[in-house]
């Protein structure tokens, strides 16, 4: 089994991709998760439930991974990866993916969920993926067939 469509989303960071992909899902049977930034911390939304986990750390005895300037919890991956596991067998016309980044090149963060998903869904993934990172997405996950968007794309 495999994706039947795979688009990448990219842009700048902090473009506003996951403020387009919350207007882009609302007519649509979509799973997978969001991150957007909410009263300034970055968040996980879960997708179709809409359901709000914290992402980002705010308290130095959390169990949490740096990601530039940002450190998130280990816990919100944990449920990432899970969440995607579950809904891979699930039908949805798209699973969305907020984001592939550095730690999935280094096989941490959703890697474990990315991968599961990569190879056993028959969705539509639509991954995000800052600017500056994609070809090394498309080579580290041999998505030579993904259609690259830009925010602008989907509105």
């Amino acid at each position: 089994m495999k994706p039947s469509k795979i688009i990448i989303l990219t842009g700048a960071k902090q473009s506003g991709k996951s403020t387009a992909l919350l207007t882009w899902i609302e007519e649509k049977n979509v799973g997978g998760f969001l991150t957007p930034i909410v009263s300034g911390k970055r968040i996980l939304l879960s997708l179709p439930d809409k359901v709000y986990t914290p992402f980002e750390s705010t308290d130095s005895y959390a169990e949490s991974i740096k990601v530039g300037r940002y450190e998130f919890l280990k816990s919100a991956f944990q449920v990432m990866n899970n969440h995607l596991v579950q809904q891979s067998s699930s039908v949805f016309d798209w699973l969305v993916i907020d984001e592939v980044g550095p730690l999935e090149l280094n096989g941490e963060g959703i890697y474990p969920g990315l991968i599961h998903v990569l190879h056993n869904t028959n969705n539509s993934l639509l991954l995000v993926v800052r600017e500056g990172l994609v070809e090394e997405v498309i080579e580290k996950f041999k998505l030579t067939s993904a259609e690259i968007i830009l925010k602008e794309d989907i509105v």
